[in-house]
């Protein structure tokens, strides 16, 4: 599963997976360079509002696959880091490759 969002890491244990679920984290696409530079307080405000709303879309996109699949997943929303641990098949982290709001995947050194 090669393509520019995924770690050569996670491809590699995504190959190695043979079918079978891998923990990996999902890291919202964030534009910093459009938050506000009025005070840190405003940007911080900016911030949190973007990642909410990245990460809404990350997980409605996890919903979308799980209904279309028939399968559940389990995760974790990690708000802080801007990112959703995640232990699923190798298709999932392929549909969510397209997803706007996904920046990076990687595998999950958290959990």
């Amino acid at each position: 599963m090669a393509n520019q969002k995924t770690t050569k890491a996670l491809a590699g244990r995504l190959a190695k997976s043979k079918g079978q679920p891998v923990r990996g984290v999902l890291f919202a696409a964030l534009e910093t360079d459009k938050l506000t530079l009025s005070s840190f307080a405003a940007r911080a405000a900016a911030r949190d509002r973007e990642v909410q709303a990245k990460l809404s879309r990350v997980v409605e996109a996890i919903q979308r696959w799980e209904t279309e699949h028939g399968q559940a997943v389990p995760l974790e929303v990690r708000p802080g880091s801007a990112s959703i641990a995640v232990t699923a098949p190798a298709d999932l982290f392929a549909s969510l490759a397209a997803e706007g709001a996904v920046s990076v995947m990687d595998v999950d050194t958290e959990g």
